[in-house]
């Protein structure tokens, strides 16, 4: 094995040999010690990158102000302590507009035959917004990102929703729970080469879910309480404290660094299980074709990928692989045969985990060790910032960076406080010939029919020390105390949001306008940043489902139209067919399914992520359905600007708004229609009644007028009482027939006639 490389600087002799564990994580075969030690020195240097930023440093302060536990030190206990917590008010309600999302987004493809497959992940999603609560798990993401950083981690597992039923799990974590190591200067976490997410879990939850390892006794609490005192306390190889002793034991030495980790002190043993997500790019250099189960490790299920989604095998460099087409060549038994044609194997084609490594660890013992399960070859994480800049991985705090606006107003107040309660009881001077110390202390001004004796030998025995003016309010205390609100709620931008709020609210057309020019750029600006973290977190869930959705799931939640061709194929319950272009018959699954979901795109439209920032699509959506007959507009598209659900799908041979305008039509004159036929046909048959009602000749009359009318002939042609009817304009038959009395001027009495409009 070649050696490895140590960092050449001026560091001291322990710091050194540290780096001499090397900057790659060890390989899979590797001792487990090696392994821990490795992440763990790696976990050290992404803590000590982000306790260098600024959103870190202020987060302690962060917390407390949102806590309101943070008490100014005051010279006296009976100075006010007053303080009113403006920047919390204002958080939760920017938190709570900014998670009113309804975003229109959607699932595309350009492939014709997966236009069925994009309906079914559209429907898939919308279900899955509704029912896992996602928007609530932003909202935690989005209380750590007013912090700094917020994210929000999707994998696939059983839901605590509805049946326990297997499917996308959104959960948020803090910023001080992603710890990534050796990222890049524009601070992307998925082009970081290791990503920790640290997972603390009770001891029965990390027993149960690695069952297996407990079992053996490799599940060991980080921190342990003690029984005497009821504290929490360190276990030996708790990682906040004691990062350092793991590795120095490795290499023989010993040592130990503080950190500034913030901790929670809770009353159980808690486990600290890590997942590593490793940018590796190793290479199979053995010869051979190399399974990847062969140098997968890990405890009892885990230790295997056979069977799995993520099963593949690795060809060697120098190889050769099949590049996805074939030529018919003459069998054995002279039939003809299609043989797959070959090609070099490239590097990228002989990685080992292309899909990232992942490496599950304790303090104490690796987990698992092979490759990722996700398809989507990601980081399963997405992040979520406030006040993102390119130099600060996590952004700037939004409270600590606001605080001292805070701070000077409760000042202000605690004054205005201590002012009033000194006019109510003012400092006095009194005098001891007269009074005696005790009484004076026991006296209190503010109580009312308080009395005490006096001589009456002195004047003036008691006296205020200043004169009340002096304890009056100065002019400037409202403006100036009004001027530090505007002030914070102008940099918090709460005033902007305030405007998405009320436009939430459904206000009246003639305001739109006017609140839609109220909300100003930070409105913008913060609904374009949640569109590019709700992109990953559609990318990200469009993988999931595309590797472990099954039919059964599809038919419970989407009925027959969850079910496609794909699912009936060599592969039952996949939507991944069984021949994809471009890859041989016999390819791994997960090479089919990689090379079929990147034929998919998942688009968002631009301010749409807030449920009323693109009301002016809306309003002019409404404008061209107003007037049809300059655009062609169907009613799908409005609704789907509208957000009304349950409308309904177009025809799937419609694919553009002109296709849809057409079936609209068509729909629109097969409806007119039926309704002139059933018209006709009510009106024919009231007729028939009312005739049947006069009897006998009027029924031979119009019967007369029907055959008359069967053999061309005129009304004169027919001859008198021929038709039926009277000469004139014919019937339209807008109105329902009605029998009148009419005088026969003949002499013969009034008579009955039927009366048409």
């Amino acid at each position: 094995m070649p050696a490895r490389p140590t960092l050449l600087t001026q560091l001291d002799n322990q710091t050194s040999q540290l780096y001499s564990l090397g900057w790659t994580a060890p390989k899979w075969d590797e001792p487990e010690q090696l392994k821990i030690a490795w992440m763990q020195r790696s976990l050290s240097a992404g803590q000590t990158y982000l306790q260098s930023q600024t959103a870190y440093k202020d987060l302690d302060t962060a917390i407390a102000v949102i806590a309101n536990t943070i008490r100014d030190s005051l010279p006296s206990k009976k100075l006010s302590r007053v303080q009113f917590n403006r920047l919390k008010r204002q958080v939760r309600e920017i938190i709570s507009t900014l998670t009113n999302l309804n975003p229109r987004w959607d699932y595309e493809t350009q492939n014709e035959d997966l236009e069925l497959q994009a309906t079914i992940l559209n429907k898939r999603r919308e279900y899955w917004w509704q029912t896992s609560f996602v928007d609530r798990v932003i909202k935690e993401a989005l209380q750590w990102a007013i912090l700094g950083a917020g994210y929000v981690h999707l994998v696939w597992g059983n839901t605590p929703f509805g049946n326990n039923q297997p499917d996308v799990v959104p959960r948020a974590f803090g910023l001080s729970s992603v710890i990534p190591d050796q990222i890049t200067r524009d601070g992307d976490i998925q082009r970081a080469y290791v990503v920790h997410i640290c997972d603390t879990m009770p001891l029965a939850m990390a027993a149960a879910a690695f069952s297996e390892a407990a079992q053996l006794g490799k599940i060991v609490p980080d921190r342990m309480i003690n029984s005497a005192t009821g504290a929490s306390s360190a276990g030996p190889t708790r990682l906040v404290a004691n990062w350092v002793a793991p590795i120095f034991r490795y290499l023989g030495m010993g040592g130990s660094v503080d950190t500034t980790m913030t901790e929670v002190n809770n009353p159980f043993p808690e486990v600290d299980v890590y997942y590593s997500y490793i940018a590796d790019s190793s290479v199979n250099e053995s010869g051979a074709e190399l399974p990847i189960n062969d140098i997968t490790t890990g405890y009892g299920e885990r230790a295997t990928t056979t069977g799995t989604m993520w099963d593949y095998s690795v060809p060697p460099i120098g190889g050769q692989v099949p590049d996805g087409t074939y030529t018919v060549a003459q069998g054995g038994m002279g039939e003809p045969q299609q043989m797959p044609n070959m090609r070099p194997a490239t590097r990228q084609d002989c990685m080992l985990y292309p899909l990232r490594r992942l490496v599950i660890w304790t303090n104490t013992s690796v987990l698992y060790d092979g490759p990722s399960p996700w398809w989507h070859g990601k980081v399963p994480l997405v992040k979520f910032t406030f006040d993102k800049w390119p130099w600060q991985f996590l952004g700037y705090n939004m409270i600590g960076e606001n605080y001292s606006i805070q701070a000077a107003k409760n000042s202000l107040d605690r004054g205005a406080v201590d002012m009033m309660e000194l006019r109510m009881d003012p400092p006095l001077s009194f005098n001891e010939q007269e009074y005696s110390r005790d009484s004076m202390e026991k006296m209190n001004m503010r109580v009312p029919g308080e009395r005490t004796p006096r001589s009456g030998l002195v004047t003036n025995a008691i006296e205020p020390i200043l004169p009340w003016q002096s304890y009056e309010l100065p002019q400037q205390f409202i403006p100036v105390r009004q001027e530090f609100n505007n002030e914070l709620d102008y940099l918090i931008g709460v005033q902007d949001f305030s405007s998405l709020a009320k436009l939430q609210q459904a206000p009246s057309a003639e305001s739109i306008d006017r609140l839609l020019q109220a909300a100003g750029p930070l409105v913008a600006d913060f609904a374009r940043d949640m569109e590019r973290s709700l992109t990953d977190l559609g990318y990200i869930f469009m993988w999931n489902v595309l590797e472990f959705d099954t039919t059964a799931k599809r038919l419970r939640i989407l009925g027959r139209d969850g079910v496609t061709k794909e699912d009936f194929d060599f592969k039952p319950g996949s939507l991944i067919p069984d021949v994809v272009p471009g890859l041989p018959y016999d390819a791994p699954l997960m090479r089919k399914g990689l090379l079929h979901g990147a034929q998919f795109a998942f688009n968002i439209a631009p301010r749409s992520s807030f449920n009323v920032t693109d009301i002016q699509n809306k309003l002019f959506y409404l404008q061209l359905w107003r007037d049809p007959k300059n655009f062609p507009i169907d009613p799908w598209s409005l609704a789907k600007a509208w957000n009304l659900p349950n409308f309904g799908e177009p025809p799937p041979e419609a694919t553009n708004m002109i296709d849809r305008w057409k079936a609209w039509m068509t729909m629109i004159t097969e409806f007119q229609t039926v309704l002139q036929i059933q018209q006709q046909a009510i009106a024919a048959q009231a007729q028939m009644a009312l005739l049947q009602q006069m009897g006998p000749e009027a029924m031979l009359q119009a019967g007369a007028a029907g055959m008359a009318q069967q053999q061309g002939l005129t009304p004169s042609q027919a001859g008198p009482g021929s038709n039926g009817r009277p000469e004139g304009r014919p019937p339209t038959a807008g109105a329902m027939p009605s029998i009148e009395q009419k005088q026969d001027l003949s002499g013969g009495g009034p008579r009955s006639t039927v009366t048409e409009s």
